[in-house]
């Protein structure tokens, strides 16, 4: 585990960012081609700011991507059960 995406020194496959705002932004920028991040809550107030075509041609061309859900207190599965 680390503290900050700057303490990385490469790329990365997945990153489960739990703090949101700048954090996930900046773990954003350190994801690999077809890399994942994962974005569990979101305790801080402060919005995401990407910058301009993070999600443009070329990040499209790499395949990377944001998974974003909060708790709340169960959700229905496909097959209609609560987990």
């Amino acid at each position: 585990m680390i503290r900050t995406p700057g303490q990385l020194d490469r790329a990365v496959n997945g990153v489960i960012d739990v703090v949101g705002g700048d954090t996930l932004v900046q773990a954003y920028g350190k994801l690999a081609e077809s890399g994942v991040l994962v974005s569990v809550g979101h305790p801080g107030s402060a919005g995401e700011r990407f910058p301009a075509l993070a999600f443009g041609p070329t990040a499209a061309l790499e395949c990377r991507g944001i998974c974003s859900g909060l708790a709340t207190g169960g959700s229905k599965a496909r097959n209609g059960t609560t987990t």
